[in-house]
């Protein structure tokens, strides 16, 4: 369904109620196995399923810009 509702201008409307559903449904899948996707700046994991399925999980969006500042 959380595909069906993708489009041209925006990933999902705010107000769907698709993102909830989606998450629980994938809290209550056992992960099989999580691998890092290389390549590109940002953290990125890919997620398979036990009985099959993926998930592309990328936990924040940050502008090539940022800066962050590590405190060592």
């Amino acid at each position: 369904m959380f595909h069906s509702q993708i489009s041209d201008i925006f990933l999902y409307e705010d107000n769907s109620t698709m993102i909830s559903k989606l998450l629980q449904e994938m809290s209550q899948r056992e992960f099989l196995q999580v691998e890092q996707k290389e390549g590109g700046t940002q953290l990125k994991l890919i997620i398979s399923f036990k009985g099959g399925g993926q998930a592309m999980l990328k936990p924040m969006r940050f502008p090539r810009t940022q800066v962050f500042k590590l405190g060592l």
